[in-house]
């Protein structure tokens, strides 16, 4: 630091600012300035020299260690590297007549080394003079400054004997001088100085920039140029780009962006399990349905993490840091094994079933379905976790069944009951929300995440005494129930996934797994509608036999997949289609398809009801060239019950002719079965 007239020149690592002398904490405007040793030259020639331009010497580059002034005459020590050995290089600038000059100067011996040899040749210093770096007096103040701090005291006052450095630092005060660029991430704002950066306190608050740190080895998605310094930030459009001298980084809306490597919350994802012994138990000792029943899915997987507490088979973690961690009491379906739980559980039974529905076995096809879907064992309907664990109403009906078979069984649930059903009740009322009929409320969001951690509850569920082995079998599917509960959050987050949808679809419009994989409702309702089909075709197989006895076993079949269908949806007309135009009429400029883009840009994901579960209906408002159609597919099912059971109370067969029914079926002819068995036909 150093006075030239009535400015106060405060410099630091490749920048300085200029203050005036009467009030030498406020920087003055057009300040602060980058460079080195050559950019200030330049500005104290041009406020208070001759204004001419100064001669090249070849070390603008280089950092200032010190300066003086003498007179008019600026003398600058440059930081070159070699002051170790005693040797500074000096540069001098003759204000008035704009003369330069620079210079090697050999520091003396003992300055340099500091040596002491215990003899009393040399006067101490006093402690403010051994920890004074710079001494300056700027009008009636004198400031000392030795690193980051600074005192302060009247210039008429003598030396104190003691260091006491002002509350403020340095940068508090003439640091913000050094920033470059500001950046606002995920609620907090960074102060980029160089090749260093600083995180503010809070809103409105520059904070300490001596605590800046190195933006390399600190910072992620972050390329090396920009890892050097930041010149510039700017916000346009919602999208983030970073300038650096003549070129500049932008980051596209909904892209990943820069982050601080501190802040940043990880997912734990489990990579290994522990369940293939009690797996393979399952299956030895009871078979297929013992391996695919939901209580199989329910087993525990160890190691759990915790943010509370550790034991020899938890892991606890740090909950600042960690965003998501594996479930711990079921089937981890999201964990690196979680594909094969899903093939085990869910694609290999779809399969199978299908298969065996195609080779009409429509009663062993049935038995498959139901080890997913069971719609005859209420309120227990979904056999597949995940499944389970996104039907809020059959969640909701799960918990309130295990209340009442407890309390029938004289449980005492005084320290549970009302926390549930209430817990039952709340998720019941978004059922509409999880089907994707509306969006969650800000309050609906907030009481879902605090049902994210029920420890105490389920604390208080485990501790329920049980006298018979039936009453502990529902204990532990309460807790198990508690437990889907606290991820509905997360579920609910992971429902909202409109853009990667669009994406995938772009991508590959043809393959439906990849869409499924992002909207799970999409496989619940092909599974629904498979099981109808199955019902459906085994009900016209036996209805074509048209005997009495099969007849009625086809109506009780229709009947059911009426049930399953419910109420046919009620017709809202038809639609007036826009004028036709040509394909150029239908580009956008954004040379996206209009349709995507209206659900892209016309609906916001974080509002839409289209994040998981669209439906013909929600498109008729739609300023879209293209729409939603009816899913005659599906309007067809309604069709097809209701042509069967008109043809069975009409007396007509299945091809709609009138035919007189038999009373009795025809008998059996032992010669023929002989015949059949015989030439290696089954019996069936």
């Amino acid at each position: 630091a150093f006075v030239v007239g009535d400015d106060f020149y405060v410099v630091g690592e490749g920048v300085f600012v200029c203050c005036p002398v009467g009030d030498p904490e406020r920087i003055r405007p057009a300040y602060p300035k980058k460079g080195y040793v050559g950019a200030l030259l330049e500005d104290v020639n041009k406020r208070h020299g001759s204004g001419l331009p100064l001669r090249a010497f070849g070390y603008e580059h280089l950092a200032v260690r010190g300066a003086t002034m003498n007179g008019q005459r600026l003398s600058i020590d440059l930081d070159d590297g070699n002051n170790f050995y005693g040797v500074t290089l000096r540069a001098h600038l003759d204000l008035p007549s704009g003369n330069f000059s620079i210079e090697w100067v050999h520091q003396p011996f003992v300055r340099i080394w500091g040596w002491n040899f215990g003899w009393n040749i040399f006067q101490p210093e006093p402690v403010v003079a051994a920890n004074t770096e710079v001494d300056v007096v700027v009008g009636s103040w004198r400031y000392r400054f030795r690193d980051a701090e600074f005192m302060r005291t009247p210039a008429n006052q003598a030396v104190p004997n003691s260091w006491t450095p002002d509350s403020r630092s340095v940068d508090s005060i003439w640091g913000a001088a050094a920033i470059d660029a500001a950046l606002r991430l995920d609620g907090q704002v960074y102060l980029f100085i160089g090749d260093h950066y600083v995180r503010t306190p809070g809103p409105g608050q520059l904070g300490d920039l001596s605590l800046a740190r190195a933006i390399d080895g600190a910072w992620g998605n972050l390329p090396a140029t920009l890892r050097q310094g930041v010149d510039a930030a700017l916000y346009s459009g919602g999208a983030l780009t970073l300038f650096r001298g003549d070129q500049y980084l932008r980051f596209p809306i909904g892209g990943p962006e820069p982050y601080e490597i501190s802040t940043v919350r990880y997912d734990i994802v489990r990579l290994t399990t522990s369940t293939a012994a009690t797996l393979n138990q399952r299956l030895f000792a009871g078979g297929l349905p013992g391996l695919l029943d939901l209580r199989t899915q329910e087993v525990d997987e160890l190691p759990r993490f915790s943010p509370n507490a550790s034991s020899t088979t938890t892991i606890r973690f740090n909950p600042l840091r960690v965003g998501s961690y594996p479930i711990g009491s079921h089937l981890d379906f999201h964990s690196a094994n979680g594909i094969y739980y899903w093939e085990v559980f869910f694609h290999a039974p779809f399969l199978i079933a299908s298969s065996l529905n195609t080779s009409q076995r429509f009663d062993e096809a049935r038995r498959w379905y139901e080890y997913i879907f069971d719609p005859t064992a209420t309120p227990d309907v979904w056999k597949f976790l995940p499944f389970l664990g996104a039907d809020v109403e059959a969640l909701a009906a799960a918990i309130g069944d295990r209340l009442t078979r407890l309390a029938t069984a004289k449980v005492d649930l005084s320290t549970v009951d009302s926390e549930l059903r209430a817990i039952a009740a709340a998720i019941l009322a978004m059922d509409m929300a999880f089907q994707g009929e509306r969006d969650l409320s800000s309050a609906e969001l907030t009481t879902l995440q605090g049902y994210a951690n029920l420890t105490n509850l389920r604390g208080r569920i485990g501790a329920l005494k049980t006298i018979d082995p039936e009453s502990a079998a529902l204990v532990r599917d309460l807790d198990e129930l508690a437990g889907l509960v606290e991820r509905l959050a997360p579920t609910w987050a992971a429902m909202q996934t409109s853009q990667a949808q669009l994406q995938v679809f772009l991508d590959d419009p043809f393959e439906p797994h990849s869409v499924a994989g992002l909207r799970r409702i999409a496989y619940r309702k092909a599974l629904l509608m498979r099981y109808i089909d199955n019902l459906l075709d085994w009900g016209d197989m036996l209805f074509s036999q048209y005997t009495r006895e099969s007849i009625n076993e086809a109506r009780m079949l229709y009947v059911l997949g009426w049930d399953l269908l419910g109420r046919r949806p009620i017709p809202l007309g038809r639609r007036v289609l826009a004028a036709d135009t040509s394909y150029g009429g239908l580009r956008d400029p954004s040379v996206q398809y209009d349709f995507l883009l209206f659900l892209q840009a016309g609906l916001d994901p974080k509002h839409s009801q289209l994040s998981f579960a669209a439906k013909a209906p929600q498109t008729v408002t739609w300023q879209s060239y293209f729409y939603l159609p009816e899913n005659d597919e599906l309007v067809a099912y309604w069709d097809r019950v209701e042509d069967r059971l008109y043809k069975i109370r009409h007396g007509l067969n299945l091809l709609g002719v009138r035919q007189p029914l038999p009373l009795f079926q025809p008998p059996l002819d032992p010669m023929a079965i002989v015949a059949a068995v015989a030439g290696g036909a089954g019996l069936a």
